[in-house]
């Protein structure tokens, strides 16, 4: 066995939603240092990307309905997908402040749909592109442990992020989906699994500010590695799932959280 021959993605092309973002910029530069070629589909370009073979396309999850029209011309001006990575996170103007308290039907209806229904619709296209092509091909995509858990309400007390209402039902749901999409495509040698982090040190979704020290303090403490995550701890996982290192491994929710979900 190649270790190194493993983990290269050379001849791969690998397209990522939402890879401008932290998360999946950060994922493309990995997937490029791989000898992957990449298609990053977001809304706006990341500075960051000077590799020539890492191709950009302006992508808007707003426009469900055109979705698959698009992604069909993008593909045609490309390679076949052997890699889809959905690292996408739209949500609403007031996501920030989607509490129970503050809830209502348009934005559960919002969220729900920009987040959970898009990423269930584009996802589909190209498990269905991947059995056209009779490609062995690898899907992922970034969940969240409060797709696990719940949110702690006392790690949210006296600081500057809210909790969630919504949040959780659409990465649970993302993490169905993704078992669900494993077992139809398991058949067609399409692997479909979900990487879900910890709170990740940075800036506040929905927000400009990143998080308060105290809040990184109290959130640490649950932790048992004592420290929250950095965008480094999630990338090689990604890396692996797309690789033929996890070739038997389909249908799985990987937790990278310092082991905050054991306790």
């Amino acid at each position: 066995m190649d270790i190194s021959k493993i983990f290269n993605l050379k001849k791969k092309t690998a397209y990522v939603l939402g890879g401008s973002g932290t998360i999946g910029a950060s994922i493309c530069l990995a997937l490029a240092q791989c000898e992957a070629k990449v298609i990053v589909l977001d809304i706006k370009k990341n500075s960051k990307f000077k590799d020539k073979n890492i191709l950009f396309y302006n992508f808007d999850l707003k426009k469900i309905s055109t979705f698959e029209k698009k992604i069909k011309k993008i593909i045609n001006k490309n390679n076949k997908p052997d890699i889809f990575i959905n690292c996408s996170y739209p949500h609403t103007n007031n996501w920030s402040n989607t509490t129970f308290k503050n809830l209502t039907v348009k934005s559960i209806q919002d969220n729900i749909n920009l987040q959970l229904n898009s990423s269930i619709w584009i996802t589909r296209l190209f498990a269905e592109q991947m059995k056209k092509n009779k490609t062995k091909g690898a899907i992922l995509s970034i969940g969240s442990i409060y797709g696990v858990v719940a949110q702690d309400e006392d790690l949210y007390k006296n600081s500057n992020i809210n909790l969630n209402s919504v949040y959780s039902t659409i990465k649970n749901g993302l993490v169905g989906y993704t078992k669900q999409l494993a077992s139809y495509y398991g058949k067609y040698k399409i692997r479909v699994n979900i990487l879900s982090p910890g709170g990740i040190k940075g800036k506040i979704a929905g927000k400009l500010q990143n998080q308060q020290k105290s809040f990184i303090k109290k959130y640490s403490k649950k932790v048992p590695l004592k420290r929250m995550a950095n965008v480094e701890d999630v990338v090689p996982m990604a890396i692996f799932l797309v690789s033929d290192g996890s070739s038997y491994i389909t249908g799985t929710d990987i937790l990278v959280d310092g082991g905050l979900t054991i306790i």
